[in-house]
């Protein structure tokens, strides 16, 4: 059986659906051979990326999360498509992790965990308005090699 390159899945924009998403970043990840931290935090970065197009992004609105995960120069590519109104997570501010937490301000956890997870985090606006966010994670040496 040939591994594949990309796979590719399109799930309605709601929290019923991200499981779908984890499920073929973990099943990919698998066939490639990589190590279980390598997948958790691809995993990990996927869920909070999705979770924050659905819960912020699209709010009470209708629409749909691609998914795209692809190998592209020794690196694992994960792009993630939606037609919520534009953000660009890569322009939040950094959150202070050091500061008690009754002084912390809500959110911007996930995209520091998004941040730290992978090695490249990218933002674009599609042609339709939307944002496509990419993040890219170098592959580690397959298990067994």
């Amino acid at each position: 059986m040939a591994m594949a390159t990309s796979v590719e899945v399109t799930v309605p924009g709601d929290v019923e659906h991200l499981a779908s998403l984890r499920d073929c970043v973990e099943t990919f990840c698998d066939q490639l051979g990589q190590l279980p931290n390598f997948t958790m935090a691809v995993m990990l970065s996927v869920d909070e990326a999705a979770t924050n197009v659905v819960m912020h992004g699209y709010g009470q609105c209708v629409g749909d999360v691609q998914l795209q995960v692809s190998v592209v120069d020794g690196s694992l590519v994960v792009r993630l498509t939606d037609t919520a109104p534009p953000y660009d997570p890569t322009q939040a501010p950094t959150p202070d992790i050091s500061a008690p937490i009754e002084d912390r301000a809500i959110g911007g956890l996930g995209i520091h965990l998004i941040r730290n997870n992978m090695d490249v985090v990218a933002h674009r606006i599609t042609e339709a308005g939307g944002n496509e966010l990419t993040l890219t994670k170098r592959l580690a040496a397959p298990q067994g090699a």
